[in-house]
Order: C-alpha cells, then sequence, then structure tokens
C-alpha cells in the first residue's frame, strides 16, 4: 500500500483528490502482479471503493472525475470520484468513459520519485497537523489554562460526515427510546402485535415490481458466485482481477448459450398476502433452478438448485 501512487497518473490523481478535500484519507493500494505492471485501487480512510483492482487510477480533467483504467489505452475508464465535490461516485449501475485522449499511459514512478514525493506529502501532512494541533493547544489553553488537551476522534471528519454521523446516532437513539416507551406501555406481546401492521404494510409499499425482476442478470450474478461467501471454493477471490474477470465472462457465457439453446421460464407468484414475491427462473439447458425473494425494494437471492435434487 502507499499513500503517493505508484504511477505519474495515480499520483496526481490523489493530488487533486487531497486538494478537494484534504482529511478524507485518499491513498492507492497496489497488488503486485508477476509481469510488470501492478494493480491499483483506490481507498478512502483505508476502505477500498471498489472490490476489484484496476491498470491504474487517472484524473479525468474533461470530465472532472477520478477514474479507474481497465484498458491500457484508457479507453475505457470506469468513473470513481466526482472531481468536484470529492464525492465517490455509488451507483447502482457503473459508470464508465473513455479517457484516451488525456490518459498518457502506464507510467510507473522510481524509487526516488517515490520517496520525494512521500516526503513532500508527508512534510506537508505534518506541518498541517502542527499548525493545527498548535492553534487548538492556544485557544484551549487561553480559554482554560487548567483543562486537558481533548482529543477528538471526529477531528479529521468532513462536516458532511460529521452530520451524517449524527444523523444515525440521533435515530438510533430516537429508536431505542421510542422502543422502551412503547414495550413498557404495551408489553413485548402488545409491541410486537402493534408493530406487525407497519412492517405488512411497508412490505406492501416496498415489494418489488414484476418488471423489475432481470431474470438474465440475475442468474448471470448467480452463476458468478455473488451471493456465495468469500470462502467458498467456488467464488472468485476478491482483488483478484484476472478470476473476477474470467467468472463473469463465463457466466455471460453460459446464461446467453442457455437462453439461445432451450430458453428459460421465469415465474414470479406474492408471497404473505401481497407484501413479498418468489420469483423462480428454470434452465433445462443448464438443468438449474434458481429462486428469489423480492421485498424492500430488491430481489434477494434464495436458493439454487437442480431440479432432480429438489
Amino acid at each position: 500500500m502507499t499513500i503517493v501512487g505508484a504511477t505519474a497518473a495515480s499520483r496526481d490523481a490523489l493530488n487533486h483528490l487531497r486538494s478537494v478535500k484534504p482529511n478524507d484519507g485518499w491513498s492507492i493500494e497496489i497488488q503486485e502482479n508477476k509481469n510488470d505492471d501492478d494493480g491499483l485501487r483506490l481507498l478512502r480512510r483505508n476502505a477500498p471503493l471498489t472490490d476489484h483492482y484496476f491498470l491504474d487510477i487517472h484524473h479525468a480533467p474533461k470530465t472532472n472525475t477520478v477514474v479507474g483504467v481497465l484498458t491500457k489505452d484508457g479507453d475505457t475508464c470506469q468513473i470513481l470520484v466526482d472531481g468536484n465535490t470529492g464525492k465517490p461516485v455509488l451507483q447502482k449501475k457503473v459508470a464508465y468513459v473513455s479517457c484516451a485522449t488525456t490518459y498518457k499511459g502506464y507510467k510507473p514512478l522510481t524509487a526516488s520519485e517515490r520517496r520525494s514525493t512521500s516526503s513532500a506529502a508527508s512534510s506537508s501532512a505534518g506541518r498541517t497537523r502542527s499548525s493545527t494541533s498548535s492553534s487548538n493547544h492556544n485557544r484551549n489553553r487561553n480559554a482554560n489554562p487548567n483543562a486537558a488537551p481533548n482529543a477528538n476522534p471526529f477531528a479529521d471528519l468532513s462536516e458532511e460526515d460529521k452530520r451524517l454521523y449524527m444523523k444515525y446516532a440521533t435515530m438510533g437513539v430516537g429508536v431505542c427510546v421510542g422502543f422502551k416507551i412503547l414495550s413498557n406501555i404495551f408489553g413485548e406481546s402488545g409491541l410486537f402485535l402493534l408493530i406487525l401492521p407497519g412492517v405488512y404494510v411497508y412490505g406492501l409499499q416496498t415489494c418489488p415490481d414484476n418488471a423489475t425482476f432481470d431474470a438474465k442478470k440475475e442468474v448471470k450474478r448467480v452463476l458468478r458466485g455473488h451471493h456465495l461467501p468469500d470462502d467458498h471454493p467456488s467464488k472468485p477471490r476478491r482483488g483478484n482481477f484476472l478470476e473476477e474477470w474470467t467468472a463473469k465472462i463465463s457466466a455471460s457465457v453460459a446464461t446467453e448459450v442457455s437462453a439461445a439453446a432451450g430458453g428459460y421460464s421465469t415465474e414470479i407468484a406474492p408471497l404473505l398476502g401481497g407484501c413479498a414475491k418468489h420469483a423462480v427462473v428454470t434452465l433445462p439447458t443448464l438443468g438449474l433452478s434458481c429462486e428469489w425473494i423480492g421485498f424492500n425494494d430488491t430481489w434477494y437471492h434464495y436458493r439454487t438448485y437442480t431440479p432432480e435434487s429438489r
């Protein structure tokens, strides 16, 4: 892992992100490969923005976005962060952009360039922390000379994240207080009977429509092992770019061939009075049947089996 970038493009991308959001802890994680090119992925506060790695990280000036480079010529790149706001782009559908005219190729930094950039970044961060710490210490000392320094764990968070955490904390406290009051009034069994109609109404309102179930897309996700736990032998290892892409391609080919050869049947039926739905997709060519439960505007995979083993 490095905090300065492994390539010229990733270094420039990190510099841009730090200028927009200096307290968000941007860094680059390196996955060393046997060939000359290393896999890179962008981290925010030590948390990766994606499960997979890219050929490079690049700042696209035309769209002002930070992207993950998927092809060596930069023609296909995945958008990761909005360069104007510094916010990660969290979308259900992955967005791509072409950076062929601005991406100059994979140019790894030399050891001396990494050391010089790291030293500059460390000294700059040290001066900022020292200046901030000195200012806060003097201000606290003037306010109360006998007060001990107060370590604020939220000091490095952005104002937006502070408001978000405060909102979640307030909601959590409100739920706990409300549950305690209602349980004292109605008792636990009475509270359950009181909440059950609300859960049922919520299920009716958020039950997904039949048209939102994309059978081909869901089958591809199942065939590539999306629903399996991380330690399952049939699931591609997280971060292994080759295994993930191989699984995606194999799942797509198997689904398309099955659809072209024997087709597939889809059955969707309501559950629990219409507050949930049960979907079954049968693929005769592959000898598989897959089931999903639709609830909360989402289709959750339930199980996959062969008709003979049912």
